[in-house]
């Protein structure tokens, strides 16, 4: 979930809140392999689907997208910042849990990372990317 989309819609216009929406889509995609799925989920929302079984290398993949976006606001000239929420987690094949309540999870846990951003900054090492 992208934080603030609807300042940069409201103060600068619905045509730049279009531009952020496409960077923000290549900065994702350039931090993710070629074999992972990307698509917009919802109006400021990416839902990022990835063939991942170990979660340390699901936190290596998070690292990476954090460091590609805070890169791209530490070279950027433009008048916004560009901040990400973000929900993950491994499916449990053994919880038999549907789609549907899996990404209620992810939905949960992207609301709690949302609360903690507020309050703190989190900064991840430079990492070596997951093939």
């Amino acid at each position: 979930d992208m934080d603030n989309f609807k300042y940069i819609n409201d103060s600068l216009g619905h045509k730049k809140g279009d531009e952020v929406l496409q960077i923000s889509a290549k900065l994702l995609k350039d931090s993710l392999r070629a074999n992972d799925f990307i698509a917009r989920y919802g109006g400021d929302e990416f839902c990022i689907v990835l063939d991942i079984a170990d979660k340390s290398d699901l936190e290596v993949l998070v690292c990476r997208t954090n460091n590609c976006i805070e890169k791209y606001n530490s070279t950027s000239s433009n008048p916004y910042k560009l901040e990400f929420s973000m929900g993950y987690a491994i499916y449990d094949y053994k919880s038999h849990k549907s789609a549907e309540e899996f990404l209620k999870l992810i939905d949960m846990l992207m609301y709690e990372n949302k609360q903690a951003n507020k309050n703190k900054l989190t900064i991840c090492a430079p990492t070596n990317p997951v093939n």
